[in-house]
């Protein structure tokens, strides 16, 4: 019976010492993966990284710059999901590099005096805020139209 007691206290102090290491947790910037680091260089030189959080060993990353303006990375490096600040657009040539080119035509010969807000890539699927009216354009992963929502 005591050696149950002792195992199970033993068991219980391990899963409270891995706990803090499965959740969200702030890192620095250097931790982040050199493709998340080479894509801020590129289209934020003049920005400073104000917070990196890693959410669990299996996700990836949350940045904030001191803009306001969000990214998200996955554990590779790769961009999941850009939001401007609230009174900015995304760089025209990040979106470009998140989406497949058949949205970026559709988005400039549709939207072409607009600004894009938001940028979410999921398996799946792309949704794009654009600054018109709140719009919010949907396309499959080759970039086919699908939708809009309000």
């Amino acid at each position: 019976m005591r050696k149950r007691i002792i195992a199970l206290c033993a068991s219980v102090i391990c899963v409270l010492i891995a706990l803090p290491g499965c959740g969200e947790r702030y890192v620095g910037a250097e931790r982040l993966p050199e493709r998340a680091k080479e894509l801020l260089s590129r289209f934020y030189p003049e920005e400073t990284v104000v917070s990196v959080e890693k959410e669990g060993w299996l996700k990836g990353y949350e940045v904030i710059l001191k803009n306001g303006t969000e990214l998200s990375f996955r554990r590779n490096g790769e961009l999941a999901s850009a939001e401007a600040a609230r009174d900015r657009m995304l760089p025209w040539t990040l979106v470009e590099e998140v989406l497949p080119q058949a949205a970026c035509s559709y988005i400039e010969q549709n939207y072409h005096d607009s600004g894009v807000k938001s940028v979410d890539a999921d398996r799946r699927r792309y949704e794009v805020a654009v600054a018109i009216q709140g719009m919010e354009l949907v396309f499959d992963r080759n970039g086919k139209y699908l939708g809009a929502d309000k």
